[in-house]
């Protein structure tokens, strides 16, 4: 057993050994050292002051399956480090049956493959972002070209629009999108297989019908300008009222001040988050809390559509879009054929379910680990109703300095599960507390907040009560 020991504490590693019961009966220094726990007491005691393994050793322990996985630990000044744990159970030949856990560090190894990923994404973002740019732009320039196709033109005037469309055809045009050379995209495939003859030697069909969308009033936010000029230019003849808000101050005034048929907002906007401004456009008091809000996306958007749906967006639209999409999806919502699939939410009468309540992959690997799920959920069920009556109280009492604090620890705690409703209702608290405004808002905040713990409290219950 000495000789065991000594092997164990010689090892840089951190290593630990549990009887059946999950009591620690053996570790080296290095294991009490990442715990910053003393290694006499801790052998003495048999346990750790916070074992977030414990649970789980008893699963290995009972199953008799060995283990396998990455865990992280932060140390000083917030330092992380990796190790690629071990557990496995050994028995005795009296029967005893133990378990030993071996963590090896990988956090070299780990932080080269995450530079190495990080550089990876960065360039495939950038060489998309210009590809995405660039078929915008072109996309732009011949819904332009179609619209001006549509007026009198001279032989030289149609001769020098022929000539423009027919460069702007040759970006597209290009094998691999952009970049010669390189492997043909998904996205250069799609590029590709755009028609272009129809701008360029045919005249455009002027027995198409648009005057059911004459008086629509339409809100665009977003600051792309090639978007705007796109927008602009088909609504403009089609007899449609457009305003244009390229910021989010911007927008929320016009919300206030005027009604919209329909609201098409650009998610990625330099300023402001997209989801949030459409929480506060949606939930916050203003003129157009009915208005459906289509959510323009780049085309590398992959998030989910209930994601969207559950933000308050109507529907979305991948740019660059056609002339044919933009008609297509103004006219669904504008004369009452919006999807009934997918209604936008309200904050009162939101049918929960999990898969649009809440998301643990912002969890990372821990979303696949049940026994750290069940603790965060019982964590959840224990604090967090009490928090949010403390920060009720806090309003109400205008002790703004704890509704500032409380309101960023819940939003925190929320942002951890994708709640992006409740965390945008806290941000919005939080802003007025840390003015020291009494605000109406905040009432309402509250009221959505309320709803939404009651239902992941209940959710929370149910799984745990299904799973005991």
């Amino acid at each position: 057993m000495e000789f065991t020991r000594q092997v164990i504490e010689a090892n840089p590693n951190p290593i630990y050994v549990k009887d059946r019961h999950g009591r620690i009966i053996l570790a080296n220094t290095s294991f009490a050292n990442l715990h910053k726990s003393d290694l006499s007491n801790l052998l003495e005691t048999g346990k750790l002051e916070n074992d977030y393994s414990f649970e789980r050793d008893l699963e290995v322990l009972q199953t008799d399956q060995p283990i396998s996985f990455e865990e992280s630990y932060k140390v000083n000044r917030g330092h992380k480090i990796w190790y690629q744990t071990l557990k496995k159970t050994f028995t005795l030949e009296n029967g005893s049956r133990y378990l030993i856990s071996i963590s090896s560090d990988i956090t070299t190894s780990k932080r080269y493959q995450q530079v190495a990923d990080e550089l990876e994404e960065k360039q495939g973002d950038f060489l998309i972002g210009i590809r995405h740019k660039v078929r915008a732009s072109v996309n732009a320039i011949m819904g332009m070209g179609k619209q001006m196709k549509k007026n009198y033109l001279t032989n030289s005037q149609e001769e020098y629009l022929n000539t423009i469309l027919s460069i702007a055809g040759s970006l597209v045009e290009l094998p691999g999108g952009l970049y010669p050379g390189k492997t043909e995209s998904k996205e250069a495939k799609t590029n590709k297989d755009i028609n272009l003859q129809p701008f360029l030697t045919k005249p455009l069909k002027q027995d198409e019908d648009y005057s059911n969308l004459a008086g629509i009033r339409l809100l665009l936010i977003g600051h792309n300008q090639v978007n705007t000029a796109f927008v602009s230019s088909f609504l403009q003849s089609w007899g449609a009222t457009l305003d244009i808000a390229t910021q989010g101050e911007a927008a929320l005034e016009q919300v206030r001040s005027k009604v919209y048929d329909l609201i098409m907002l650009d998610v990625e906007m330099q300023e402001v988050d997209g989801l949030e401004l459409t929480y506060q456009i949606k939930y916050l008091l203003n003129a157009n809390q009915a208005t459906p809000i289509i959510a323009l996306l780049p085309s590398k958007d992959n998030r989910d559509r209930q994601e969207l749906n559950y933000a308050g967006f109507a529907d979305f639209m991948f740019t660059p879009y056609s002339e044919t999409d933009l008609y297509n999806i103004i006219s669904k919502h504008t004369d009452g054929t919006e999807d009934e699939e997918a209604p936008a939410p309200t904050p009162h009468h939101q049918p929960w379910k999990k898969s649009v309540l809440y998301d643990f992959s912002g969890l990372g690997y821990l979303m696949d680990d049940p026994v750290f799920v069940r603790k965060m959920q019982h964590l959840f069920i224990s604090t967090v109703p009490q928090q949010l009556e403390k920060l009720t109280d806090a309003i109400q009492a205008q002790d703004w300095r704890s509704a500032v604090h409380l309101a960023h620890r819940l939003k925190s705690i929320y942002g951890n599960i994708k709640v992006n409703e409740a965390a945008a209702a806290l941000k919005v608290i939080e802003d007025n507390a840390s003015k020291e405004v009494c605000h109406d808002d905040n009432q309402q905040m509250l009221q959505v907040l309320h709803n939404l713990t009651h239902a992941i409290v209940e959710d929370f219950s149910g799984q745990l009560q299904a799973n005991a």
